[in-house]
Parts: structure tokens; sequence; C-alpha cells
């Protein structure tokens, strides 16, 4: 909410204000009742509370600014996207308020912009599952991309979730840093949430936690790992269950005293009484923008979302009450059909007379009883150099008295003031007409509230994020009433800014975030018999880094190397089997204020070989999505066709697969073969650039084709020719198969 100022009379506000608690931004043509505002869009902003005395809420308005604690203290607030009334705990009394909605695949196409529209503030987004079967495969929603970038894009604040089926605390860690691998390139600015719950089917609960049938401990340890995971990672976890899971299935009592709660309750009211941030109070709403019907989500917080303002119906804040003053206005009333409030006019013991006054209406006084004048005796009456308009002077000793009730008049110069008074020049008005005002008083900020930093990652260049300060209930504007100072703001670490007061504002406060280190980039392994060579970019602003192994596909990871240097970029990891496929993944590391704050991981698969080798198809074969006969088929190689071994693939019960990437027409597939396939192998090759596969070795040989760009080909011979080497091989286009020859000079 921007600082505003008052900028009307006092009765406009109140006339504006009187009905409801609630105020319509510039709306055209409003019907007020005591609970409700209904505008021309056929919107509806509630509120359980009245203004009985107009003169209370002037003296209010005259005070100062209302402070927002009192203004978001609605018991019941009308759903945006179900048009039910919903009754609030308690506890909320004094928050903000936001509307919200969390999606997946099932809510297919998204129009990010309608929904924005509509009064989405903020939304959860799954990221992926874990398969239901024995596997229990990690898998994507494949609409999350899709619908975390269309969020961002329209300004909507996006958290996201991953559908659990963990069976121990391996499992829920694997799903946490799955997420994280996910969000990495990503705006994340609200938690990462593990949505733990039973899936069903006609016949009921079904999947991996059901059939696994954990005990309430073990179930509840399964989330903490996944949160801890989360806040390793520098981001915000969240528990999302419902009331009952909450009560028999996990610890939501232990849970919610360490992690925020995302509650699933679909009432009106619920009666839920332990710790919750977030209320999904209906599967069934309606959001312009998606097609079906849509989770929806309550968010109570003191915090104010980034580009918002509370209380402004162009956010459709409708869940939260707010008697500040209106949006939009400005120094200048702007031309609006809803009357603005203006700067009440200075007020004044007396009104300027500038214009001709307009006489309070009198009768010519009778006065008192005199001797009758001598018809020739009336002079003309000396003027009296500052006569009041409404009062009749009392004349000085004359012979000729005032005038009766009803005169006759004379003729005369000048008529007598009171028949027909003719204003003499005004003076110019006494000081006090129009009072100097009284100069404005400072405000101190040492009262101010900071909205908290969110921890930072390394960049290399000074960090400098926006700072959210309120006073009163007002949002201050940065470069308006307070400027920003930061320092020690490029490396990782506490970094501070300083908030000084301009304006009306005196003092300053301070605040600080953490600046952590950032993923480390080119994680990368040059293999060989028995030991693998890892190597990475040390650019991460770390202290150090942790190494970890797993040694079969989904296999649990276990640390091998702590690097203590930030100046050591590579690690030799010996005594490893031959031709053996490892997993690794390594993240960065400081130590920031005794706490340690670690970076998301870079992930590596890579195998022990003795030379990198290629093989080529002796008949047609299925390339598999995973290591598993039942996977489903990425594409067919055929016959002759040419594939890079990456390595081979130990599964947990020992069995294996063969691992290869296959590329076709500048697209790369990467997946398995059976174990038996039939292959023959080769030294292998990578071409640098498009390339001419030619019928003879030399350059003015017929073209054959041209082998794309990074394709890997198998080399039968090396042949000279005019001190020029050139490779025998082939290339099978997808279609058609070409036997012939190539420069080494474009060989990797």
């Amino acid at each position: 909410m921007k600082k505003h100022k008052i900028l009307s009379s006092l009765l406009t506000a109140a006339i504006l204000l009187q009905g409801t608690v609630s105020y319509a931004s510039a709306a055209p043509a409003s019907t007020y009742t005591n609970n409700t505002m209904h505008t021309a869009s056929g919107s509806a902003v509630t509120g359980s509370s009245t203004i009985d005395n107009t003169a209370s809420l002037q003296a209010e308005l005259q005070s100062g600014p209302v402070l927002k604690s009192k203004l978001r203290k609605a018991s019941q607030t009308e759903g945006i996207f179900d048009n039910k009334t919903y009754t609030h705990a308690d506890v909320f009394d004094g928050m903000n308020i936001y509307n919200g909605i969390d999606v997946s695949y099932y809510n297919k196409t998204i129009d990010w912009e309608e929904v924005k529209e509509s009064g989405v503030d903020f939304a959860i987004i799954r990221a992926g599952y874990r398969g239901y079967g024995a596997a229990g495969t990690l898998c994507t929603d494949v609409k999350f991309v899709e619908n975390i970038e269309g969020a961002l894009d329209a300004g909507i604040q996006v958290g996201v979730y991953y559908f659990t089926e963990a069976i121990n605390k391996q499992e829920a860690i694997e799903e946490a840093e799955y997420c994280l691998d996910k969000i990495k390139d990503y705006d994340v600015t609200l938690p990462i949430v593990i949505d733990y719950e039973f899936p069903t089917d006609s016949s009921g609960p079904i999947g991996r936690m059901y059939k696994a049938n954990l005990s309430k401990s073990a179930a509840t340890n399964n989330c903490i790992a996944f949160c801890e995971t989360i806040k390793d990672a520098g981001y915000e976890p969240m528990i999302y269950a419902n009331k009952s899971d909450l009560a028999t299935l996990i610890n939501g009592t232990k849970l919610s005293q360490s992690y925020k709660i995302w509650l699933a309750n679909y009432t009106t009211k619920t009666t839920y009484s332990n710790p919750y941030e977030y209320w999904q109070y209906t599967s069934s709403g309606s959001v312009d923008g998606i097609t079906g019907k849509v989770d929806c989500n309550f968010w109570y917080t003191d915090t104010v979302i980034d580009g918002s303002t509370p209380g402004n119906d162009n956010n459709n804040d409708n869940n939260n009450v707010d008697v500040t003053t209106p949006p939009d206005i400005t120094e200048e009333p702007a031309e609006t059909e809803t009357p603005v409030i203006t700067e009440p006019p200075a007020v004044t013991e007396k009104p300027a007379e500038t214009v001709k006054p307009t006489p309070k209406p009198t009768v010519t006084p009778t006065p008192k009883p005199t001797p009758s004048p001598k018809p020739t005796a009336t002079p003309t009456p000396k003027p009296t150099p500052s006569p009041k308009p409404i009062a009749t002077p009392t004349p000085k000793p004359t012979p000729s008295p005032k005038p009766t009730a009803t005169p006759t008049p004379k003729p005369t110069p000048s008529p007598k003031p009171t028949a027909t008074p003719t204003p003499k020049p005004t003076p110019s008005p006494k000081p006090t007409a129009t009072p100097t005002p009284k100069p404005i008083e400072s405000i101190d900020l040492s009262k101010a509230k900071i909205v908290k930093i969110t921890d930072k990652t390394y960049t290399g260049r000074e960090i400098m994020p926006p700072v959210q300060i309120s006073l009163n209930g007002n949002t201050l504007v940065e470069g308006e009433d307070y400027e920003l100072t930061y320092s020690d703001n490029i490396n990782t670490g506490t970094a501070t800014v300083t908030i000084t007061g301009t304006g009306n504002y005196t003092g300053s406060i301070v605040s600080s975030f953490i600046i952590k280190p950032k993923k480390t980039s080119s994680f990368s392994g040059t293999p060989a018999n028995k030991y693998i060579t890892l190597k990475w970019n040390g650019n991460t602003g770390a202290q150090g880094y942790q190494i970890y192994r797993a040694d079969v596909y989904n296999g649990t990871y276990k640390k091998i190397k702590t690097v203590t240097k930030r100046t050591v970029t590579s690690f030799k990891n010996t005594k490893l089997l031959s031709d053996h496929e490892y997993y690794y993944k390594i993240r960065s590391y400081a130590k920031i204020n005794g706490k340690t704050y670690y970076s998301s991981y870079a992930t590596l698969t890579t195998a022990t070989m003795k030379t990198r080798q290629a093989a080529i198809a002796t008949s047609n074969l299925y390339l598999l999505k995973t290591p598993a006969a039942k996977s489903a088929k990425l594409v067919t190689i055929p016959k002759k066709a040419t594939v890079e071994y990456l390595g081979k693939t130990y599964l947990k019960n020992n069995k294996t697969f063969i691992h290869v990437s296959y590329v076709v027409k500048s697209k790369n597939y990467n997946g398995y073969l059976l174990p038996k396939a039939p292959l023959k192998f080769y030294s292998l090759g990578k071409t640098v650039a498009a390339l001419n596969i030619r019928k003879a070795a030399g350059t003015n040989k017929k073209i054959l084709a041209v082998i794309p760009e990074g394709t890997p080909v198998a080399i039968f011979k090396k042949v000279i020719v005019k001190s020029d080497t050139w490779y025998k091989t082939s290339y099978h286009d997808g279609k058609k198969l070409y036997n012939g020859y190539i420069s080494a000079d474009y060989i990797n």
C-alpha cells in the first residue's frame, strides 16, 4: 500500500464511508448495504464491521491514517471464486488474507493473464510426483514448466508442491532434491510443499505409502526429512494434508511447531485447532482462465505481496476490509465518477470578504423613540471608516436622529447604509482569517516494521533487494519516504541495508539479509578404467563443497568428500569398479553466523571405461525411457545406426542395462537398451560442426550427406591423404545408411 495523503473534506469522507467499512476504487454506480458493497462489475466486498458514527469517523480521519490492524479483522469474507461466505479463525485477526490457487496437469492449459485479472494473488504449482508402483519413479508434472513460467510472467507469486509416495526418509530427501532441481531457474518465493495424502481410485486408497502401512512416527519423520532438505537449500518448507490426515497419518501438532502447515478442509468454517498458514477451502472454485473446477486457498500473513496494495480493488482483495484512504489518491484529485476525497479547506474564523456578501435577512431596525426631526435639518451623514455590514452603527449626537421604521427618504447624495448597503472597499484580512498551517511534525522511523528480506544467492555482483517498510499500517515509498544504502552485499555472508528517512521521516533503521553460495556449474567427469576425475566451476562464493555418490540407479547418495578450500575445483574418485555407471551430486556451502548455508545440487551421471566407445546396432532396437523391461519406448534405433555408449547401469537388484545416447537429425535421445542388445563397439568420435561425409577420402570427392553437429560416429579406420587425416565411418539419418569418409579436423 502506497503512502496516501487525505485530500478531501471530512464531510465527503464521512458520506463515502458511513454505510460500510469497504471502499470501491473508482467504481461506477455503487449500492451500499450494511455488509456488502455491490459494484456494477458484479464483485462484492464484504466485512463484518460497520461505522455508525460519522463524527467519530471524521475524528479518526483527522487524527491520521487508520492502523491496518484495525482493518483486517473481518471474521467473515466472501470467497471470490465460489461466492460462499467463509468464517476465519480469530487468530488471523489483523492479518492480510490473500486469494490463491493450486494447479497441476489436470487443470489443462491455463491462461495466466486471465487468472491474474480474476483476483488470484498467488499460485502453488505441482512440480511432480513419485510413481504409485513398486519402482517409485520420480516424475515431473508435464505442465510444470508451462505453468510456472506463465504464472511468473503474469506477475503471480508462486510456490510448488510435490505429491509424495516416499516410504522412507531417503526417498523423501530424493523428492525434495528433485523439487529443488526443478525450481532452480525460477523465482520461487512461496513455500516448497510436500503433499501428504493417499491417492485413491474406485476401490479406495492406493499407492506405495498406503501399502507400506507406515507408522505415524515414520510418516512424520519422512515429512521432516523433506522439509529439512528444503530448508537447507534456503527455501521455506511446508506440509500439505487434510484435517483428518494431520491427526491420524502424520503428527500435525509436532510438524506445525517447526514448519508451515497448509490445511485442506472443505468447509466454510474449519474447526482445526492447530496452527496453519494456508487453508485450501474448496476444490470446486471457478477461476477465469482455467477450464473446470479449481482448488482455491486463503493465505493468512502479515506480509504484503510485492506489487500489490491491500484494499485496492484492482487486486480484487475482497477478503480484506480497509477503511483507510481510497486507492489511486494523488495530491491532485483524479477525475472519476466516484467522489475522491480531497484536502479539507483551511478553517478560518470568518470567510475572507473577496466577493459581495449576502447580508443576513433583516428588517430596518426600529430605533428608540426620539424627538421628531426638523424637516430641513437632515444633513448628509458623515462617512465612517469601517462600517459593519449588518449591525446599524450608533450615530454621533446630532440634531438629526435615526430614521423611523418607515421614513420618507429625502433626496440625498448617499442613501442610508441600512436601506441598500453598498460595501466599502474591504481592507486586507486580518492574519487570523487564514491561519498559517502548523509545521508538519517529523515522523521517526524507529518504530517502522520491515518485512524480512529473504536469503539471496551469490552472483559475484552487488545484490540490492527492495525493502518493504510500513509504519502505522501504511507502506512507505522508497525515494519519497526513505532511501536505502547497502554494504557487504557482494560476497557470501551477512549483507546490511540501512533505511534512512527522507521528507517527513527522520532517523534510520538497519536490516540485513543472507547471501548464500550459488550452485556449481560445468560439473563434469572424465572416466578411466577404475576412477573418475570430477571437475566444476568454483565461482560460487562458497567456502567449500560437498560431494555425494550413488552406485546404482535411484540408489542412496552417500557423502564421499568434503572439499574445505574454495580454490579446489576437482576431485579424483578412485577405487571404483570398471565398466560401471555412477551418479554424483555436488553442492556449495558457506558458514555464516554459525549456521551452514547450502546451494542446490548440481548432478552428474558418468561411468568408468577404458576408452570412449561408439556402438553400431546390428538389428533394430527399442530405446527405453528407463532401465526397466516394461519401460516406455523412446524411439526405434534402426539397424546399422550408431549410438554413443555411456556405461553399464546397475539396479538395486544387481540387474544391468546399457545406457546409450542416440542422435538423429540433431535430436538427442538418452535411454537404455536391454543388457543383451546386439551391438558392435568401435572408437568414438563426435562431430564439432556440420560435416560432409564423402564417398572417398579427399575434399574433392563426392558428398553423400551432411552429418549434424554433435552426432556420435564410429571410427572404422584412419586414412592419410596428402598429409590430411580422414576417418572411414558410416552415418544413418533414420532412413538411409551412408558409408564414407569424414575429415578428422572436425571430430572430437
